[in-house]
């Protein structure tokens, strides 16, 4: 008797079954690392934005010979060349607006994800400008975690520029 060379149908059952078994699985690792992708990407954009804004905050306070306004949504710098610097807590995100006396108004939006809670302090003395974002997570299992703080002197590169006072000769020296 001659033997066939053909595949069974129950051998083809079970490759049609295993093959698409595995493109399952292969379709669900391909998902899951877009998602993933998408994550970081929105986490990097995010941490992108929170140092593109500590170093404009740190830059305008240490410039800033002034505060002018504060509140726990929005900060105001009086600079040296007579423009003003406000700062605005939006929803997920901070706005920096820059106002001179007679030319145009410049602005930038620093953006964030969602669920975060920016804040702006100044103690009594105005010698420090503090800037603080909070993110709360929607699972309430979770303890709100600060991304950034950022503590500026008011006026530090103004106070480097002075120059130092003479020293006086002692009575009975000569200069």
């Amino acid at each position: 008797m001659k033997r066939s060379k053909a595949f069974s149908l129950i051998e083809m059952l079970m490759t049609m079954t295993m093959g698409s078994s595995l493109m399952l699985l292969a379709i669900g690792l391909v998902h899951q690392s877009l998602s993933l992708s998408k994550l970081g990407k929105a986490r990097s954009e995010h941490d992108n934005s929170l140092n593109r804004l500590a170093q404009q905050f740190r830059s305008d306070a240490h410039s800033a010979s002034a505060v002018l306004a504060a509140s726990a949504e929005s900060l105001q710098l009086s600079m040296p060349d007579s423009t003003t610097v406000t700062y605005r807590a939006e929803e997920s995100s901070v706005r920096r607006e820059q106002t001179a006396l007679e030319g145009p108004q410049s602005h930038e939006r620093f953006q964030f994800e969602p669920l975060c809670n920016i804040q702006f302090r100044v103690p009594a003395d105005s010698s420090l400008a503090q800037f603080q974002l909070e993110r709360n997570f929607k699972n309430h299992e979770f303890p709100v975690r600060i991304d950034l703080q950022v503590i500026a002197q008011v006026g530090r590169w103004q106070k480097l520029e002075q120059p130092a006072p003479a020293e006086q000769p002692a009575p009975g020296e000569q200069p």
